[in-house]
């Protein structure tokens, strides 16, 4: 288990605090992504995991004991990085022993520990092809196995799949999930790929500048951002975010700026005080918007983008200054079309002035 108490991390120079009071706790043989925009603290957190870099104040216990004065190459933290950190000029052979050798490792010992890494992986073909000769899925495997034959109890993962093209990270992925289930290894991923996050980790871990905004596990993630930080980020195409205030003028309304979207209510949604000296956000996402006649609508737009992603289309639709995206399948509008949007009124989140989740629906 590890646990990351107050961890803090200060940049000389900087007036950004890279990693800000973090507190969490992976448990044991779980794998959590941290995800965020660049910037937002993951890979500081990795490096003072793994001891490349020392923090600032906080601590950091794995199975109840810190491991802050202790060296990187004593901790028994695997790291495999962005860019694999491959030497081209070694064989498959020589990579996959070159952490065993470092620490004096027995001859017999690495080779055998080299031969079952290499099966494992499925690099038993290449053991003696030089590095500069495979394939982009085939140095990261090379990658993570170097690693692995070190017998670490945790894996830390930077961005190891961003560099692989499309078939080869779907192929990483697989093996990633593999090596998880097989090895029982703990596993903290930083990436900012939603659908690896998604498609590998127990729990999400959501930072934003240097913060822990929320921790989740992947399967309620997406259903309820706490935080409208979350709300923005989560999503292909990320949820509607729109500021304003509710009205009654003519029925139940949002407004934003000098737009209304009609509320499917017949009053104001409970809990939210109307009037414009209440500000909140409202959100909706792409998904859950649909297409409707004119006499359901609660946004009316005209048509100003569309970006087809082969099984559906991206559709920008504007109202004065106000843009707001929804999904199309079937029929698909066309260019400055005016178009009509509704949506279930239990398809909306409110979030307070301060961007915390008020209620889910209306």
């Amino acid at each position: 288990m590890i646990e990351l108490i107050d961890l803090t991390k200060e940049y000389p120079g900087s007036s950004q605090v890279a990693v800000d009071k973090l507190n969490l706790t992976i448990e044991k043989g779980e794998t959590i992504a941290l995800l965020g925009p660049s910037g937002c603290g993951k890979t500081s957190t990795l490096n003072m995991i793994v001891g490349l870099e020392k923090p600032s104040r906080g601590d950091i216990l794995v199975n109840g004991q810190s491991i802050v004065a202790i060296p990187a190459e004593k901790r028994g933290i695997g790291l495999v990085f962005q860019d694999y950190a491959v030497f081209t000029s070694m064989t498959v052979a020589g990579n996959l022993a070159f952490g065993l050798v470092i620490k004096k490792t027995p001859k017999k010992e690495i080779q055998a520990v080299v031969n079952e890494t290499a099966e494992f992986l499925g690099l038993t073909a290449k053991l003696n092809v030089k590095a500069r000769y495979l394939s982009g899925s085939e140095l990261q495997r090379v990658a993570i196995g170097r690693t692995l034959a070190t017998k670490p109890s945790i894996l830390l993962l930077d961005e190891p799949l961003s560099n692989l093209e499309p078939e080869a990270r779907l192929a990483m992925r697989q093996e990633l999930r593999r090596l998880r289930q097989e090895l029982g290894l703990t596993i903290v991923y930083v990436t900012h790929d939603q659908v690896e996050a998604l498609s590998l980790a127990d729990r999400l871990a959501i930072m934003s500048y240097g913060r822990l905004i929320q921790v989740e596990k992947t399967a309620v993630m997406l259903e309820k951002p706490q935080k409208i930080q979350v709300a923005q980020f989560l999503g292909d195409p990320p949820m509607n975010v729109f500021s304003g205030f509710f009205h009654l003028e003519g029925g139940p309304a949002f407004r934003v700026g000098a737009v209304d979207f009609r509320l499917p209510l017949a009053s104001a949604p409970a809990g939210v005080k109307v009037g414009s000296a209440n500000y909140y956000y409202l959100g909706v996402r792409p998904e859950d918007l649909s297409f409707t006649t004119q006499d359901k609508a609660l946004f009316t737009g005209q048509v100003t983008g569309l970006e087809s992603r082969g099984y559906d289309c991206v559709v920008n639709l504007s109202q004065k200054d106000l843009e707001i995206k929804a999904l199309a399948i079937d029929p698909i509008p066309d260019w400055d079309e005016t178009a009509y949007l509704s949506a279930p009124k239990d398809k909306f989140f409110v979030f307070d002035g301060s961007g915390e989740l008020l209620t889910m629906g209306l």
